[in-house]
């Protein structure tokens, strides 16, 4: 256990001498989430990782909770577990792509800890969408005929398709 100065106080014992009285308090070492590195997934693919409490979280676990927010326009996820070890479930969001930061906070019994989570969503190029085509019966000796048909591309604006 670390100790901190609380108070500094000058007492005169003669001219020319100073003396500090010094009073120190038992101060605990700084919460700790072990750290993660960066987490990369697929857009559409789920992933899980796990998070260890370091000292002093981890000398009492079971007073631990550990919450966050995910940007709910690219992901969900969730907490799971109990003890030292956490486990954190990150869905991207159908056809979503980008980074996230999750602000992880940890708390318990007056410990607080703060870690960053950077999950990375990598983009798919996911395939075109064509509708189906109607049950047609041509005529004979028509040599021409437009059929409908209407792609689309979930990954793309429809202009940028030729």
């Amino acid at each position: 256990m670390k100790q901190r100065i609380s108070s500094l106080k000058p007492v005169a014992t003669r001219i020319g001498c100073l003396v500090l009285a010094v009073s120190l308090c038992a101060q605990q070492s700084p919460p700790a989430l072990e750290e993660t590195p960066p987490v990369f997934t697929l857009e559409d693919t789920p992933v899980s990782i796990t998070v260890r409490l370091g000292e002093p979280l981890a000398a009492d676990p079971e007073t631990v909770n550990l919450r966050f927010s995910p940007n709910p326009e690219l992901a969900t996820a969730t907490i799971s577990g109990a003890g030292v070890e956490r486990v954190i479930r990150f869905d991207p969001l159908p056809d979503k792509n980008g980074t996230e930061v999750l602000e992880l906070l940890a708390y318990g019994s007056s410990i607080i800890a703060r870690s960053r989570l950077l999950f990375q969503i990598l983009p798919v190029n996911d395939p075109l969408e064509i509708s189906p085509l109607p049950s047609l019966q041509l005529p004979t000796g028509l040599t021409q005929y437009a059929l409908p048909v209407s792609v689309r591309d979930v990954d793309n604006p429809s202009a940028s398709l030729r």
